[in-house]
Protein backbone atom coordinates (compact mmCIF):
# COMPACT_ATOMS: atom_id res chain seq x y z
CA UNK A 1 0.00 0.00 0.00
CA UNK A 2 1.28 3.39 -0.92
CA UNK A 3 1.59 5.52 2.23
CA UNK A 4 1.70 9.26 1.84
CA UNK A 5 3.73 11.36 4.21
CA UNK A 6 2.90 14.97 5.03
CA UNK A 7 5.93 16.09 3.05
CA UNK A 8 4.29 14.76 -0.12
CA UNK A 9 1.27 17.01 0.32
CA UNK A 10 1.25 20.81 0.15
CA UNK A 11 -0.55 21.54 3.40
CA UNK A 12 -2.63 24.63 4.00
CA UNK A 13 -3.10 26.12 7.43
CA UNK A 14 -6.14 24.57 9.09
CA UNK A 15 -6.08 21.44 6.93
CA UNK A 16 -6.12 18.06 8.64
CA UNK A 17 -4.24 15.25 6.94
CA UNK A 18 -5.71 11.85 7.62
CA UNK A 19 -4.35 8.59 6.20
CA UNK A 20 -7.26 6.31 5.40
CA UNK A 21 -6.08 2.73 5.21
CA UNK A 22 -8.75 1.63 2.80
CA UNK A 23 -9.46 -1.90 1.72
CA UNK A 24 -7.52 -2.41 -1.48
CA UNK A 25 -7.27 1.34 -2.06
CA UNK A 26 -4.31 3.72 -1.85
CA UNK A 27 -3.91 5.96 1.15
CA UNK A 28 -6.01 9.10 0.93
CA UNK A 29 -5.38 12.57 2.19
CA UNK A 30 -8.72 13.76 3.49
CA UNK A 31 -8.91 17.51 3.74
CA UNK A 32 -11.88 17.98 6.05
CA UNK A 33 -12.43 21.18 7.95
CA UNK A 34 -9.99 23.19 5.82
CA UNK A 35 -10.36 26.85 6.71
CA UNK A 36 -8.59 27.81 3.49
CA UNK A 37 -9.91 25.52 0.74
CA UNK A 38 -8.39 25.37 -2.70
CA UNK A 39 -9.68 28.16 -4.94
CA UNK A 40 -11.63 25.80 -7.19
CA UNK A 41 -13.23 23.61 -4.52
CA UNK A 42 -16.47 25.58 -4.34
CA UNK A 43 -16.74 25.97 -8.09
CA UNK A 44 -16.11 22.29 -8.77
CA UNK A 45 -18.46 21.10 -6.09
CA UNK A 46 -21.38 23.18 -7.27
CA UNK A 47 -20.82 22.90 -11.00
CA UNK A 48 -23.58 21.23 -12.97
CA UNK A 49 -21.20 20.48 -15.81
CA UNK A 50 -18.63 17.67 -16.13
CA UNK A 51 -15.66 17.36 -13.77
CA UNK A 52 -12.19 18.69 -14.56
CA UNK A 53 -11.10 15.80 -16.75
CA UNK A 54 -13.65 16.67 -19.40
CA UNK A 55 -12.21 20.15 -19.57
CA UNK A 56 -8.78 18.63 -20.11
CA UNK A 57 -9.74 17.16 -23.45
CA UNK A 58 -9.62 13.50 -22.40
CA UNK A 59 -11.42 11.53 -25.05
CA UNK A 60 -14.41 9.60 -23.78
CA UNK A 61 -14.82 11.54 -20.51
CA UNK A 62 -18.51 11.78 -19.57
CA UNK A 63 -20.14 15.14 -20.23
CA UNK A 64 -22.35 15.03 -17.14
CA UNK A 65 -22.16 15.77 -13.41
CA UNK A 66 -19.80 13.61 -11.37
CA UNK A 67 -22.58 11.95 -9.39
CA UNK A 68 -24.19 10.65 -12.60
CA UNK A 69 -21.13 8.83 -13.95
CA UNK A 70 -21.30 5.06 -14.15
CA UNK A 71 -18.63 3.03 -12.35
CA UNK A 72 -17.32 1.92 -15.74
CA UNK A 73 -16.90 5.56 -16.81
CA UNK A 74 -15.07 6.43 -13.61
CA UNK A 75 -12.60 3.59 -14.01
CA UNK A 76 -12.10 4.12 -17.74
CA UNK A 77 -11.20 7.81 -17.38
CA UNK A 78 -9.21 7.19 -14.21
CA UNK A 79 -6.85 4.85 -16.06
CA UNK A 80 -6.85 6.69 -19.39
CA UNK A 81 -3.18 7.53 -20.10
CA UNK A 82 -4.00 11.04 -21.31
CA UNK A 83 -6.03 11.70 -18.18
CA UNK A 84 -3.24 10.38 -15.93
CA UNK A 85 -0.70 12.70 -17.59
CA UNK A 86 -3.04 15.67 -17.51
CA UNK A 87 -3.84 15.19 -13.82
CA UNK A 88 -0.16 14.76 -12.93
CA UNK A 89 0.68 17.98 -14.78
CA UNK A 90 -2.10 19.87 -13.03
CA UNK A 91 -0.98 18.52 -9.66
CA UNK A 92 2.63 19.52 -10.29
CA UNK A 93 1.53 23.02 -11.29
CA UNK A 94 -0.36 23.39 -8.00
CA UNK A 95 2.67 22.58 -5.85
CA UNK A 96 4.57 25.35 -4.04
CA UNK A 97 7.96 26.43 -5.37
CA UNK A 98 10.03 24.19 -3.09
CA UNK A 99 8.06 21.14 -4.22
CA UNK A 100 8.66 22.02 -7.88
CA UNK A 101 12.40 22.10 -7.21
CA UNK A 102 12.24 18.65 -5.64
CA UNK A 103 10.16 17.27 -8.50
CA UNK A 104 12.49 18.66 -11.15
CA UNK A 105 15.45 16.94 -9.51
CA UNK A 106 13.71 13.54 -9.53
CA UNK A 107 13.61 11.11 -12.41
CA UNK A 108 10.37 11.17 -14.43
CA UNK A 109 8.67 13.66 -12.08
CA UNK A 110 5.08 12.53 -11.72
CA UNK A 111 4.96 10.90 -15.14
CA UNK A 112 3.47 7.65 -13.84
CA UNK A 113 1.86 9.02 -10.68
CA UNK A 114 -1.90 8.53 -10.61
CA UNK A 115 -3.24 11.59 -8.83
CA UNK A 116 -6.90 12.32 -8.14
CA UNK A 117 -7.83 15.67 -6.62
CA UNK A 118 -11.47 15.42 -5.62
CA UNK A 119 -11.93 19.18 -5.76
CA UNK A 120 -10.99 19.03 -9.44
CA UNK A 121 -11.97 15.54 -10.64
CA UNK A 122 -14.56 14.18 -8.20
CA UNK A 123 -15.99 11.76 -10.75
CA UNK A 124 -12.89 9.58 -10.71
CA UNK A 125 -13.55 8.26 -7.22
CA UNK A 126 -15.81 5.28 -6.70
CA UNK A 127 -18.74 5.77 -4.28
CA UNK A 128 -17.17 3.13 -2.01
CA UNK A 129 -14.00 5.20 -1.71
CA UNK A 130 -15.97 8.33 -0.81
CA UNK A 131 -18.00 6.35 1.71
CA UNK A 132 -14.79 5.49 3.57
CA UNK A 133 -13.86 9.16 3.62
CA UNK A 134 -17.32 10.06 4.93
CA UNK A 135 -16.86 7.65 7.83
CA UNK A 136 -14.15 9.95 9.21
CA UNK A 137 -17.15 11.66 10.79
CA UNK A 138 -17.43 8.59 13.04
CA UNK A 139 -13.71 8.36 13.80
CA UNK A 140 -12.73 7.38 17.34
CA UNK A 141 -10.39 10.38 17.44
CA UNK A 142 -12.47 13.38 18.52
CA UNK A 143 -10.35 15.87 16.55
CA UNK A 144 -10.70 13.93 13.30
CA UNK A 145 -14.40 13.47 13.92
CA UNK A 146 -15.01 17.15 14.62
CA UNK A 147 -13.12 18.33 11.53
CA UNK A 148 -15.05 15.94 9.31
CA UNK A 149 -18.41 16.91 10.70
CA UNK A 150 -17.71 20.64 10.52
CA UNK A 151 -16.69 20.35 6.86
CA UNK A 152 -19.88 18.51 5.89
CA UNK A 153 -22.41 20.19 8.20
CA UNK A 154 -23.83 22.62 5.65
CA UNK A 155 -24.30 19.95 2.99
CA UNK A 156 -25.96 17.59 5.47
CA UNK A 157 -28.47 20.28 6.33
CA UNK A 158 -28.89 20.91 2.62
CA UNK A 159 -30.14 17.33 2.25
CA UNK A 160 -32.83 18.08 4.80
CA UNK A 161 -31.27 16.29 7.79
CA UNK A 162 -30.14 17.52 11.16
CA UNK A 163 -26.46 16.91 11.75
CA UNK A 164 -27.08 14.71 14.78
CA UNK A 165 -29.78 12.77 12.98
CA UNK A 166 -27.55 12.12 9.97
CA UNK A 167 -24.53 10.94 11.95
CA UNK A 168 -26.62 8.85 14.35
CA UNK A 169 -28.26 7.07 11.42
CA UNK A 170 -24.92 6.55 9.64
CA UNK A 171 -23.38 5.21 12.85
CA UNK A 172 -26.20 2.70 13.17
CA UNK A 173 -25.99 1.59 9.54
CA UNK A 174 -22.20 1.32 9.49
CA UNK A 175 -21.78 -0.70 12.69
CA UNK A 176 -21.22 -4.08 10.91
CA UNK A 177 -18.68 -2.61 8.49
CA UNK A 178 -16.81 -0.65 11.16
CA UNK A 179 -16.60 -3.80 13.27
CA UNK A 180 -14.77 -5.51 10.41
CA UNK A 181 -12.39 -2.58 9.92
CA UNK A 182 -11.39 -2.77 13.59
CA UNK A 183 -9.87 -6.21 13.17
CA UNK A 184 -6.78 -7.19 11.15
CA UNK A 185 -7.33 -7.56 7.44
CA UNK A 186 -8.01 -11.01 6.08
CA UNK A 187 -6.37 -10.62 2.69
CA UNK A 188 -6.79 -13.29 0.07
CA UNK A 189 -5.77 -13.49 -3.57
CA UNK A 190 -8.79 -12.94 -5.77
CA UNK A 191 -8.77 -14.12 -9.38
CA UNK A 192 -11.24 -12.62 -11.85
CA UNK A 193 -11.75 -13.13 -15.55
CA UNK A 194 -11.48 -10.01 -17.69
CA UNK A 195 -13.74 -9.32 -20.70
CA UNK A 196 -10.96 -10.47 -23.05
CA UNK A 197 -10.71 -13.83 -21.27
CA UNK A 198 -7.54 -13.13 -19.28
CA UNK A 199 -7.14 -13.65 -15.55
CA UNK A 200 -6.51 -10.72 -13.23
CA UNK A 201 -5.30 -11.24 -9.65
CA UNK A 202 -5.14 -8.96 -6.63
CA UNK A 203 -5.11 -9.06 -2.83
CA UNK A 204 -8.33 -8.03 -1.09
CA UNK A 205 -10.28 -8.52 2.12
CA UNK A 206 -13.52 -9.74 0.57
CA UNK A 207 -15.53 -9.68 3.81
CA UNK A 208 -14.76 -6.01 4.39
CA UNK A 209 -15.39 -5.20 0.76
CA UNK A 210 -18.83 -6.85 0.78
CA UNK A 211 -19.74 -5.16 4.08
CA UNK A 212 -18.84 -1.75 2.68
CA UNK A 213 -20.92 -2.38 -0.44
CA UNK A 214 -23.87 -3.39 1.75
CA UNK A 215 -23.43 -0.22 3.80
CA UNK A 216 -23.44 1.89 0.63
CA UNK A 217 -26.74 0.35 -0.45
CA UNK A 218 -28.24 0.84 3.02
CA UNK A 219 -27.17 4.49 3.10
CA UNK A 220 -28.75 5.10 -0.30
CA UNK A 221 -32.03 3.66 0.96
CA UNK A 222 -31.91 5.60 4.23
CA UNK A 223 -30.95 9.00 2.80
CA UNK A 224 -32.34 8.72 -0.72
CA UNK A 225 -30.31 7.22 -3.55
CA UNK A 226 -29.96 10.35 -5.69
CA UNK A 227 -29.52 12.75 -2.77
CA UNK A 228 -26.84 10.60 -1.12
CA UNK A 229 -24.96 10.04 -4.38
CA UNK A 230 -24.90 13.76 -5.07
CA UNK A 231 -23.79 14.44 -1.49
CA UNK A 232 -20.84 12.08 -1.91
CA UNK A 233 -19.62 13.86 -5.03
CA UNK A 234 -20.36 17.49 -4.16
CA UNK A 235 -19.61 17.49 -0.44
CA UNK A 236 -17.24 14.60 0.34
CA UNK A 237 -15.20 14.29 -2.87
CA UNK A 238 -13.85 17.88 -2.84
CA UNK A 239 -12.26 17.11 0.54
CA UNK A 240 -10.35 14.06 -0.74
CA UNK A 241 -7.32 13.42 -2.88
CA UNK A 242 -5.26 10.33 -3.59
CA UNK A 243 -1.95 9.50 -5.16
CA UNK A 244 -0.45 6.15 -6.07
CA UNK A 245 2.41 4.99 -8.22
CA UNK A 246 1.64 3.15 -11.43
CA UNK A 247 2.83 -0.13 -9.91
CA UNK A 248 1.41 0.46 -6.42
CA UNK A 249 -1.15 -2.31 -6.75
CA UNK A 250 0.16 -4.13 -9.80
CA UNK A 251 -1.08 -4.25 -13.39
CA UNK A 252 -4.55 -5.50 -12.39
CA UNK A 253 -5.51 -2.40 -10.39
CA UNK A 254 -8.35 -1.45 -12.74
CA UNK A 255 -9.84 -4.93 -12.52
CA UNK A 256 -9.64 -4.71 -8.72
CA UNK A 257 -11.70 -1.51 -8.79
CA UNK A 258 -14.21 -3.10 -11.17
CA UNK A 259 -14.55 -5.93 -8.67
CA UNK A 260 -15.09 -3.46 -5.81
CA UNK A 261 -17.62 -1.45 -7.82
CA UNK A 262 -19.60 -4.60 -8.48
CA UNK A 263 -20.00 -5.35 -4.80
CA UNK A 264 -17.01 -7.69 -4.45
CA UNK A 265 -18.97 -10.69 -5.64
CA UNK A 266 -18.40 -12.72 -8.77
Amino acid sequence: MNVLSETEVPMKRGTMLVGLMLLGFPTYAVQLGDTQPKPDVKAKASAAGPPGVSGGGVQGSPGKPAWEWSDEERIRVRFDPASIRERATAHAASLPTYAHVQAQSAAAPGASQRVIDGSRDPGLFLPAELLDALLEGLHSNASFRTHARDALAKDIRGMGYSEDGFWNKLEQLSAPYRALTSRPKNLTVKHVTTPDGKTASFLIDVDRCVARHNLLQSARIAFGAQAFQRFLYTAVAPQVWSSEGESAHGPDRAQELIFVAGGCRQ
